[in-house]
């Protein structure tokens, strides 16, 4: 029953493989995801994507709440969970609960960066920058 379910878990993951890639949010394939995995991406469904996603510290996270709630990795807050444990409580053995939003503790030493916006500045750095010089090489005295 066990090897059953093991195949079975392994024949649906099949199509779930992931396409190689890092776009820009104002830059991503829209038509080619749409045609080789049947979803339309809508400008929407991208800005969603982009307010969630965030850098904390030294990885990533994803906002899974509108209270702030974030999602990431052991590692990116396992210091932090360290510190706020003072030596008196080991929470990353043991856990930690909160059942208000009040309990929460907080990571005082962790950055966490969203991107809020996007503008493009080409022109105006092109403006803006002098004209390059027709020759670089320079005469040698």
């Amino acid at each position: 029953m066990k090897l059953r379910n093991l195949l079975l878990l392994c024949a649906l993951a099949l199509p779930a493989v992931g396409d190689e890639g890092i776009w820009l949010f104002n830059q991503f394939p829209k038509d080619a995801v749409k045609e080789k995995r049947e979803f339309e991406v809508s400008d929407q469904f991208l800005e969603n994507l982009r307010l969630s996603s965030m850098q904390l510290g030294t990885g990533s996270g994803a906002f899974v709440s509108a209270h702030g709630l974030v999602l990431t990795a052991h590692r990116v807050v396992s210091e932090c969970v360290a510190k706020i444990g003072g030596g008196q409580h080991d929470y990353l053995k043991d856990g930690f609960y909160a059942a208000t939003q009040q309990e929460e503790s907080k990571c005082p030493d962790l950055d966490a960066r969203v991107l809020v916006a996007m503008e493009d500045v080409t022109q105006q750095v092109k403006d803006a920058a002098p004209e390059a010089p027709k020759s670089t090489k320079q005469a040698v005295n």
